[in-house]
């Protein structure tokens, strides 16, 4: 029984830290989004963590008034590891298409090789 209590504390304890982590990330997720125009996820736990590094990685290269350039590839490699559906719904939030230009996103997937719907965030492409 000692080994049962040990390896019961050992899961509790790794469970507690993930959920830690997951407070921490939703809280840098918030901060992101308000830089990205205040505007929550419609399913928070659906792709913050992809929306957080898209940020950090390409709203140089999608905000609006900033020259059309060509994406980094750590821009790329981020758009090729999200959620694209959730992230298209994030985008089409309000508040957010103040502060990104579509053309851009639609842009930047392209060059990254990544095809979003004609749709994504609510555009008619």
């Amino acid at each position: 029984t000692t080994r049962a209590t040990i390896h019961i504390h050992e899961t509790h304890t790794a469970q507690h830290r993930r959920k830690g982590n997951t407070s921490k990330m939703s809280q840098l997720a918030r901060a992101s989004l308000t830089a990205m125009g205040g505007a929550a996820v419609a399913d928070p736990a659906g792709c913050q963590d992809d929306v957080v590094a898209l940020n950090e990685a390409c709203y140089k290269y999608v905000q609006k008034g900033a020259p059309t350039v060509p994406p980094s590839q750590e821009c790329c490699d981020a758009v090729k590891s999200v959620d694209v559906p959730c992230v298209c719904s994030y985008l089409g939030s309000p508040g957010v298409r103040d502060n990104i230009s579509m053309e851009k996103v639609f842009y930047v997937s392209q060059q990254c090789g990544v095809s979003i719907p004609g749709n994504c965030g609510g555009s008619k492409v």
